[in-house]
């Protein structure tokens, strides 16, 4: 009975790698498709990721071109934005892959939340804090930048490779941040966390919000005053769908 048992839980196993393997293989293609149309617009992105940095520069009547030091660097630059923008998109395809795993282990009264809370508004969410960074904090963060530079008459030679790091990056962890909601909701719903010990938490965590935004941004005063102030109205946002969330 025990062999029998054991080649069961063999033939288990090797149909949950499979359909695994099935799964991978689908978000890979995908992922390559989407790569490939993206990169035919990488011009048309880079375009809108220089652009707030341009306009800073034209209202202080300073003109500087983006430039490259190294043959590949402009390459490899475009490649940069393709990826990010394709992640950006392919975000929902692997939200649902995991929620895919996720579900059947959870019980039926959540299952629907999580599908709404993960596999909807976690990617809006993440989109919506790319774009609060494009529309609000570049202004802000470039604005105190080039005003810097040029106060002290320093000439600005703009590198391509280091721009778009900069504000990829800036872009990425203002979605990561606005993410926060999502995850304090489905800890609550998931019982590892309550209204009353997350409101305990409040007075440490506007603390923390300033140490992690002075990690996670550029080191100037503007972008990590704006991520931290943004994280703790993002837990006051939490802790108010949660509040509401719990007297149902």
């Amino acid at each position: 009975m025990l062999f029998f048992k054991l080649k069961d839980k063999e033939k288990e196993l090797e149909s949950h790698l499979l359909d695994i393997r099935k799964h991978l293989i689908f978000a890979i293609i995908v992922f390559f498709i989407t790569f490939i149309i993206v990169f035919y617009f990488s011009k048309d992105i880079y375009n809108l990721l220089t652009k707030p940095l341009l306009k800073v520069l034209q209202d202080y009547n300073y003109s500087s071109p983006f430039i490259v030091t190294s043959l590949p660097e402009g390459f490899f630059s475009y490649i940069k934005i393709t990826f990010f923008t394709t992640a950006l998109i392919f975000m929902p395809v692997f939200l649902w892959q995991v929620l895919f795993y996720i579900l059947p282990i959870v019980g039926k009264k959540i299952r629907k939340e999580l599908i709404i809370m993960g596999g909807i508004i976690a990617p809006l969410l993440f989109g919506l804090g790319a774009l609060f960074a494009y529309f609000f904090t570049f202004h802000a963060v470039w604005n105190f930048l080039v005003a810097f530079n040029l106060s002290r008459n320093l000439e600005l030679y703009l590198k391509v490779s280091e721009y778009l790091s900069l504000a990829l990056s800036i872009m990425f962890w203002f979605g990561i941040s606005f993410e926060l909601p999502v995850v304090l909701y489905i800890f609550f719903k998931l019982n590892i966390v309550d209204y009353n010990s997350l409101k305990k938490f409040r007075k440490i965590f506007i603390l923390l919000s300033f140490i992690i935004a002075a990690l996670i941004t550029p080191p100037d005063p503007f972008s990590q005053i704006i991520m931290a102030l943004l994280l703790i109205f993002l837990y006051e946002t939490s802790l108010f769908i949660i509040k509401k969330s719990a007297n149902k």
